[in-house]
């Protein structure tokens, strides 16, 4: 495959903690960069089902109150799924951001 015909979503995650044994996404935003361009694919706010600690909401500025109502990982996982399944993935610390998504053999880059 020719670098110029890659697909690429960078991605962006915030979550409740740094474990992703025991935190969760709250937030997630994808980027798609290819050769048509970059345009944005899909952010949304993601109900944790567990309280942000007060530390993580220091880093990201969002609230308890803010996810509330918003839907689940279960239910985002899907459409997210389909935006990224057929592109390289791109992260600032793509270490971190690979830990708290299901494993689906797809090359990663850490910008």
């Amino acid at each position: 495959m020719r670098i110029q015909d890659t697909r690429f979503v960078v991605l962006d995650t915030e979550t409740t903690g740094l474990d992703p044994t025991i935190h969760r996404i709250v937030d997630i935003s994808l980027v798609e960069v290819s050769k048509n361009g970059i345009r944005p694919l899909y952010q949304t706010l993601v109900n944790p089902q567990q309280t942000i600690p007060p530390e993580a909401s220091e880093v990201h500025h969002i609230t308890n109150r803010q996810v509330k109502d918003k839907p689940t990982w279960k239910e985002v996982w899907p459409t997210i799924l389909t935006h990224i399944q057929d592109a390289v993935r791109v992260a600032h610390n793509a270490k971190f951001d690979r830990s708290f998504l299901p494993e689906t053999h797809r090359p990663w880059i850490c910008s």
